[in-house]
């Protein structure tokens, strides 16, 4: 423990504890666990280039379901359903769209109202474009 004698000079009064030692410790992993989650967090830098290179690698297929487009919420919110196409993706979006509003219950519940009004769900047609 640093003891000040005035204002220019200090005296050492005891040594560092055991406990004092963890708690340096600690916090250098803590600041340490938070500097490479920020760099393996952190999304990737996008060009025009790279937009271009993804656009061109999901083929995007129109998909001929008849499961719902749009979906309104009872509290005003739209939940957009986006199907890529696939034999198995008009399931999907039907079996999503019907858990949805359950769903935005548990969200209101925990982060309360203040949340995004907009949902886009997703659904790929392929592992391929899911990957991508």
């Amino acid at each position: 423990m640093v003891v000040w004698h005035n204002e220019m000079t200090m005296v050492l009064k005891s040594r560092p504890t055991r406990y004092d030692r963890r708690r340096a410790l600690l916090l250098l992993t803590l600041i340490g666990e938070l500097a490479a989650a920020s760099v393996l967090l952190r999304p990737p830098l996008l060009t025009a280039d790279s937009d271009k290179s993804i656009a061109r690698s999901v083929p995007v297929t129109t998909a001929t379901t008849a499961a719902p487009s749009s979906l309104v919420l009872s509290d005003g919110r739209t939940v957009y359903f986006l199907g890529l196409g696939g034999t198995r993706t008009q399931a999907l979006v039907t079996r999503v769209a019907a858990q949805i509003p359950s769903a935005v219950d548990h969200v209101v519940a925990f982060w309360r109202a203040d949340w995004q009004r907009d949902i886009i769900i997703v659904a790929s047609g392929s592992d391929e474009q899911f990957v991508n």
